[in-house]
């Protein structure tokens, strides 16, 4: 069995026997088998405009899983420099999102994603990138 591209999850493989030529079947097994996906092993952060932008533009933000089999879920985090992370999208499939900065004064900033195959519980990788508001 080729699991390439099969999801994570439970899975049941059965064999039928029969004698040859025979159109019935003369005997069956059943075993359950478990596929585990391969957890992300780096993520990586972008942003769009690349550099600095004027407080109250937009700035998209994407993130990338490395490693791991996937689907990937992506959690988006933004902080000033030096302060506690807040969340700006809850863990979601889509990789990327986009911080109005309407209202955020000038400074430094951070932006954070961590990064979970679909279905898990804990993050497996994260990236963080600075980010300047003029």
């Amino acid at each position: 069995w080729d699991t390439i591209g099969s999801p994570a999850g439970g899975y049941e493989v059965k064999v039928n026997v029969r004698t040859v030529g025979s159109g019935t079947i003369g005997a069956t097994a059943t075993i359950p088998y478990t596929l585990t996906a391969a957890p992300a092993t780096g993520a990586t952060l972008s942003a769009n405009p690349s550099d600095n932008t004027a407080s109250g533009n937009s700035v998209t933000y994407t993130a990338t899983a490395t490693g791991g089999t996937g689907p990937y879920e992506y959690e988006f985090q933004a902080r000033v420099a030096g302060g506690t992370f807040v969340l700006g999208q809850a863990y979601t499939r889509t990789n990327h999102w986009t911080w109005d900065s309407i209202g955020s004064p000038a400074g430094g900033y951070e932006v954070k994603v961590n990064v979970r195959t679909a279905g898990s519980v804990a993050t497996e990788a994260t990236a963080t990138i600075p980010y300047a508001l003029d």
